[in-house]
């Protein structure tokens, strides 16, 4: 059965399809997110996230908005051609947060004419809010992190971010080289993560470092 084959396929590549079907001149005519893509994004109701290109257009990132709706008029502007789209953005879930996804598709010739456009989408978040030195979040990741426990946070208290940078720290690279460099970030990394300020997240971007942590920490 081929509706199962695409079901079982989406869920061994944790991946979720969107359908988008245009007419031979290139105009849009109906949009269709599977099951897996919603289920993948925390939206599986309709009324929340219908069918529709706008809904999806509604809940990218402003920052990344302009290039969404512009890789859309490329698409339809493409149509047909045997040419594959790449995207990577922002995407508000069905949790209220912002999660990196990336997505790739090409066209499908029907034959009533028409073009379907099928595209393949991950959550690509651990890997843009990941740094690849330590492992730790990056500053996206480390902001990201915040806003998740905030938005789950039902005992409230006062919290305090911090900021650490190694001053000068271009000169251990030049002194004793690169790799000693990472070893100090990784030993730093550490040391703060088993302090006494019990950080709740910790975040790093080369040699800056942020600090969640509980107020009377």
């Amino acid at each position: 059965d081929q509706n199962r084959i695409m079901v079982e396929l989406q869920k061994g590549l944790n991946c979720g399809l969107s359908m988008a079907r245009f007419s031979a001149d290139g105009k849009l005519i109906s949009v269709v997110f599977s099951n897996e893509f919603r289920d993948i994004l925390g939206l599986q109701d309709l009324k929340v996230f219908p069918n529709s290109h706008r809904a999806w257009l509604e809940r990218i990132h402003p920052e990344d908005y302009k290039a969404a709706a512009e890789l859309i008029k490329n698409i339809g502007a493409a149509c047909g051609e045997n040419q594959t789209f790449k995207a990577s953005y922002r995407f508000l879930n069905g949790h209220g947060i912002y999660r990196w996804v990336k997505s790739t598709g090409r066209f499908i010739l029907q034959r009533d004419g028409t073009r379907l456009f099928v595209s393949s989408s991950i959550d690509v978040t651990d890997e843009y809010n990941r740094d690849r030195l330590l492992g730790g979040n990056n500053r996206e990741g480390f902001i990201s992190d915040i806003e998740d426990f905030l938005c789950h946070e039902n005992n409230y208290q006062d919290y305090a971010v911090l900021y650490f940078n190694i001053r000068n720290f271009k000169a251990v690279n030049e002194l004793w080289g690169f790799d000693e460099g990472d070893n100090f970030l990784k030993y730093y990394s550490d040391k703060l993560h088993d302090s006494t300020l019990k950080p709740i997240k910790l975040g790093c971007r080369g040699d800056h470092f942020f600090c969640f942590v509980r107020w009377q920490e």
